[in-house]
């Protein structure tokens, strides 16, 4: 289970790395930014919403963080 746990916090760390640099990619967030969306297809999708709660507390703005539903 400890492994397993690790595993996890390193794929998220990853990931919210990766969605910041999106973001800043995309011009970051300015103060007429509404919300801040960022996409990547191979993200995990049952750790894309701790990654979008990161992102909401570090851009203090609505985020979406999205990928493709895996099978």
């Amino acid at each position: 289970l400890d492994e397993i746990n690790t595993t996890r916090r390193e794929l998220q760390k990853d990931m919210v790395e990766e969605a910041s640099t999106k973001a800043q990619a995309l011009g970051g967030v300015d103060a007429s930014s509404v919300s801040l969306v960022v996409y990547e297809p191979q993200w995990h999708e049952g750790v894309v919403g701790i990654v979008a709660g990161r992102l909401k507390d570090e851009k203090h703005r609505p985020t979406f963080v999205l990928c493709d539903a895996q099978d």
